[in-house]
């Protein structure tokens, strides 16, 4: 009778079962990540939750024991409510629960922990790595947010600025300054006083300078934005840009010199005119016409267009006559006074003539 392949058989046998027999206990559980990675995360701000499986692959019940967090910064990362792996939950075979964690950045650079699952399994406690870093972020703080530049006057300018500071722990940085909106052309970034820029980053805690010239195009409000990009959480920064065009009148007198030349005593000159235009962008008020200066009652405002309480449409005109009727000989002088709403003082057109006295009559001789 042959033995050998009944012997190989029985050796088999108990191999197996000595195999068995060493390894009686429950078995593991598996981590599936075995590493939650939560990547770079400004300082200060909390991750979306990442999840990892705990799962029993082997044959017999494994009790969950309790979830911690431990190793270098256990701080950062937490346990969330999302999480099904509860303390005291049994794995049967093939069964699976998560344990969901979030990372915090309390801190500049990589954060590590190690998430441990203890159990009543072979090779308690299951680990999971835990890693994430907190970067720096920029945050920014405007002066204002709002530049009221009020009532300019059309063909004038006036400059407002405003600071930009960043607040945050990191280097803020512009790529683009720039004004937009229904009247963007009537704004403009006044260079000199600007320090903001795209190529120069602002340091933490420090600020700089915008400053916005506004040279109305137009009579009536006018808008636009002041928009800033940059790297900082809420970009884009937006500044709000107000202003009133206002119109002003500009009078102008032609000629500024009446010369009457001689004139009889008892009799009067011809009326000689003058112009008074609106060379401005607003309406002109003639507010009064008189007489002034040395010699008054020589001459007289004798007519024109122009009135007492008028109006001088921008770029319109109206005229003013003036007679000279001496009343001595000699020379004569005096000012023709236009008051108007275009300047505080009235402006002045300068009068002159000269008196002479009447030929006498001629003389008859008899024979």
């Amino acid at each position: 009778m042959k033995r050998g392949p009944i012997g190989l058989g029985l050796a088999a046998a108990l191999a197996l079962a000595l195999f068995l027999a060493g390894c009686g206990g429950k078995g593991n559980l598996n981590a599936n990540p075995s590493e939650l990675d939560f990547g770079n995360l400004p300082l200060s701000t909390q991750s979306g939750i990442q999840r990892v499986t705990i799962k029993n692959e082997d044959r017999g019940d494994i009790k969950i024991q309790s979830l911690m967090i431990a190793g270098t910064n256990p701080q950062a990362f937490s346990i969330t409510d999302a999480t099904t792996c509860a303390g005291g939950a049994e794995l049967g075979k093939r069964d699976s629960c998560v344990v969901a964690v979030r990372f915090r950045a309390n801190g500049l650079g990589q954060r590590s922990a190690i998430l441990e699952v203890a159990n009543d399994g072979d090779n308690s406690p299951t680990e999971v790595k835990l890693v994430g870093t907190g970067v720096g972020a920029s945050s920014v703080t405007l002066g204002t947010t709002r530049m009221d530049f009020s009532s300019v006057d059309l063909g004038q300018s006036r400059t407002q600025q405003t600071t930009v500071t960043n607040t945050g722990n990191a280097a803020l940085t512009f790529t683009s300054i720039a004004i937009q909106g229904t009247n963007a052309s009537d704004f403009a970034l006044a260079s000199a006083s600007t320090t903001c820029s795209k190529s120069t980053p602002v340091k933490v805690g420090a600020s700089c300078t915008i400053a916005v010239a506004f040279s109305p195009k137009a009579v009536g409000q006018r808008s636009a934005s002041l928009v800033l990009q940059h790297n900082a959480k809420g970009s884009p920064s937006t500044i709000e840009l107000t202003g009133q065009g206002v119109g002003k009148a500009q009078i102008g007198l032609s000629p500024t010199t009446l010369d009457f030349g001689t004139v009889a005593l008892g009799s009067k000159s011809k009326s000689k005119t003058v112009t008074v235009k609106n060379s401005g962008t607003a309406s002109l008020t003639v507010i009064g016409l008189s007489i002034g200066g040395t010699d008054v009652a020589d001459f007289r405002v004798s007519g024109g267009t122009c009135s007492e309480g008028g109006k001088v449409g921008a770029g319109k005109s109206c005229t003013v006559t003036v007679v000279f009727a001496p009343t001595a000989s000699g020379v004569r002088t005096a000012n023709l006074a236009v008051a108007t709403s275009a300047n505080s003082q009235p402006s002045r057109v300068n009068l002159q003539g000269t008196g002479a006295s009447p030929s006498p009559p001629p003389t008859t001789t008899t024979g």
